[in-house]
């Protein structure tokens, strides 16, 4: 179940006040792993591809992006989002 959302706080959030409740909602590492280039891209990853390399590497991080929506849309119509939550603390 939800494999690819990790429904944690991160451990280099520091939250300063009033933060003691905040949920922060992220790709797991495996998500991140499968995305195209192995994380999230940024603009210095398309410096040294070609146009269709771009395009491909675009589309296919739509497509994965579009699995993860549906995910958490599915999380949440259950409302089953308490089932998935983990402390670091």
């Amino acid at each position: 179940m939800l494999a690819s959302i990790d429904c944690v706080s991160r451990p280099w959030r520091q939250a300063k006040t009033n933060y003691h409740n905040a949920l922060i909602i992220a790709p797991s590492d495996e998500y991140l792993a499968s995305l195209p280039y192995g994380k999230l891209s940024d603009r210095s990853d398309f410096t040294h591809l070609s146009s269709e390399e771009r395009m491909a590497s675009w589309y296919k991080t739509i497509a994965m992006s579009e699995v993860l929506a549906d995910e958490f849309a599915e999380v949440m119509a259950k409302g089953s989002i308490m089932d998935c939550l983990e402390s670091f603390y």
